[in-house]
Parts: C-alpha cells; sequence; structure tokens
C-alpha cells in the first residue's frame, strides 16, 4: 500500500509539473512539484528503497523533459542517498523541521539539476541567474509544500470531527495495511 501511495503522489507530481506549474508562475518563478515528491519520498521511505523510488522519479522526470535521458536520474539518486544518510537521526514528526528540511532539499534538487543539464547539454556552466532562478523555485516550492501540509492537517482533522467513528476506523484500517 505504502508503494502504491508513492506511485501515485509521483503520477501526481508530473501532471503537475507539466500542466499548470507554469501557469501557477510568479513573476518568473514556478514550483518544483517533481521535487518536492521527491524529498516527501525520501522523508517517508527510509533507507535504499527511497533511493530506488528518486532514481524512479528521476528517470520519469529525464522522459518528460527535453535533455538528454539520465541526468535527473542520477543527480536524484546520488541527493536521496545524500539525503537519506542526513535522516537518518532525524525527527520525522515535526512539522518545523520537515519544512527547514524541504527547502534546502529542493534547492539542492534544482540547482543540480539545472545545472548538470547545462554543462551536459550545452558545455555551459550555470551562471547566478540560473542560481538565482533554482533557489527561487525552491523557495516557492517550500512555501507551497507548506501551505499544503499546514491545510492538509487542517482538513483531516475538521473530518475527524465531523465523521469520528468512521475516521477512527479509517485510521486503523490504512495502518493495518502497510
Amino acid at each position: 500500500m505504502k508503494h502504491l501511495a508513492i506511485l501515485a503522489s509521483a503520477y501526481v507530481a508530473f501532471v503537475l509539473q507539466s500542466s499548470v506549474a507554469n501557469q501557477m508562475a510568479i513573476r518568473g518563478y514556478s514550483p518544483e512539484f517533481v521535487w518536492l515528491a521527491l524529498v516527501g519520498i525520501v522523508l517517508y521511505v527510509n533507507g535504499w528503497t527511497g533511493v530506488a523510488w528518486a532514481g524512479f522519479v528521476g528517470f520519469v522526470f529525464d522522459c518528460i523533459s527535453p535533455d538528454r535521458l539520465g541526468i535527473n536520474l542520477i543527480w536524484a539518486s546520488l541527493v536521496a542517498l545524500a539525503l537519506q544518510l542526513i535522516l537518518k537521526n532525524h525527527n520525522r514528526r515535526s512539522l518545523f523541521q520537515t519544512i527547514a528540511f524541504v527547502f534546502p532539499a529542493v534547492l539542492l534538487l534544482s540547482i543540480g539539476s539545472t545545472s548538470l543539464r547545462l554543462v551536459v547539454s550545452a558545455g555551459n556552466m550555470p551562471t547566478a541567474t540560473v542560481m538565482t532562478q533554482a533557489a527561487g523555485n525552491s523557495l516557492y516550492s517550500t512555501i507551497l509544500a507548506l501551505f499544503l501540509l499546514v491545510n492538509l492537517k487542517t482538513a483531516l482533522l475538521w473530518i475527524g470531527y465531523l465523521f469520528p467513528i468512521t475516521f477512527r476506523r479509517f485510521l486503523n484500517h490504512a495502518g493495518t495495511m502497510s
């Protein structure tokens, strides 16, 4: 069940990235849905399974991007491995620590992916403008993730308040499925 949820979140991230990310742009900065999903997967899954899922997400992102195949696959796998090593002793239940972790992770993914694509495809080194764009996209993504997390938590609390018995059964059943 956990892997189905990961696959669904990756699918939604790719659909959002390819369809509405450009329409959500504010002053040229757009959210990085794929990198947000990848960080979420790394936070959700421990060990080599998280690294494998990150590689899968990177590969599919390579497939929808116009650049060479394999750049995002390798970068996503390496960053996921580094994040798994960092997260070994991380308290994953704290919302503040999670959000504080999301920005640097998305920034690292965005800057690294953009830089590697520029170097491999065109042979150019990334400029300050490219780095500023990646930092702006990462900040936008982090703010969006914070907004979604807080609203999701509030929505789940309201559902639990309105339908307490049904919601409790759902949570108990979902807990036994994983």
